[in-house]
C-alpha cells in the first residue's frame, strides 16, 4: 500500500502519508447514524500503520465496516455488480449465493457478529486451557515446595535437640540461655 503515498519529485519531498475521505449524504437515514453528511476518512502512514476517522472523529475498521453492513454498500456489495457477476453468482455454489442473498435480507449484520461472539469465545476457551495448565504446573511446584519445607523442618528439629548452644558474650553481663 506504501505506493499510494507521494515519493516526491525535483521539486517537492515526499509525503509521509496518504489521506483519502469519502462523503456520503445520509439525508434518508440508509446508515444507522444521525448525522446528514457522513464523511469517512482512511490516513495510511509510510510505516503501514492506518487511522480510520468517522466525521473527523477516530474510530476502528470495524466501527467502518458495521457501519455499511447491510446498506448495499461494502466489500461484498450487492448492489452494484460488474460485468459477468450475474453469471458467476447464478453457476456458484449454494453458499455463495446465500451470502448475497443474506447480505440483500439484512441479515448480515447478525451473521458477522455471531461469527465474532464465536472467535472470542474460542480464544476464551484457549485463554482457559492455558490457565489451567499453568495452574497444574503451580499445584506441583507447591506440592514440591511442601514437601522440602517439611523435610528441611525435621532436620532443623532433630538438630536443635542434639546439638548444643554455644555463647560468645562480649559485655560482662549478658548471660546466655540454652535453647534445647
Amino acid at each position: 500500500m506504501e505506493d499510494v503515498i507521494f515519493g516526491g519529485t525535483e521539486r517537492r519531498p515526499p509525503y509521509g502519508m496518504a489521506e483519502v475521505a469519502l462523503t456520503i449524504l445520509n439525508d434518508d437515514k440508509l446508515l444507522p447514524v444521525e448525522f446528514h453528511e457522513v464523511t469517512v476518512t482512511r490516513r495510511l502512514y509510510r510505516s503501514g500503520e492506518s487511522e480510520y476517522l468517522l466525521n473527523q472523529s477516530p474510530c476502528r475498521l470495524r466501527d467502518i465496516e458495521e457501519l455499511f453492513v447491510d446498506t448495499g454498500v461494502g466489500t461484498q456489495a450487492y448492489s452494484i455488480l460488474e460485468q459477468g457477476k450475474i453469471a458467476a453468482l447464478l453457476s456458484a455454489k449454494p453458499e455463495a449465493r446465500r451470502f448475497v442473498f443474506e447480505e440483500a435480507a439484512g441479515v448480515m449484520k447478525f451473521r458477522v457478529r455471531r461469527e465474532e461472539a464465536r472467535r472470542r469465545l474460542d480464544a476464551t476457551d484457549q485463554n482457559l486451557l492455558r490457565v489451567a495448565d499453568v495452574l497444574a504446573e503451580i499445584q506441583r511446584q507447591v506440592g514440591s515446595m511442601e514437601r522440602h519445607v517439611q523435610g528441611h523442618e525435621g532436620r532443623t528439629r532433630r538438630s536443635r535437640s542434639h546439638t548444643p548452644v554455644r555463647c560468645f558474650a562480649r559485655d560482662e553481663g549478658a548471660t546466655c540461655r540454652d535453647r534445647s
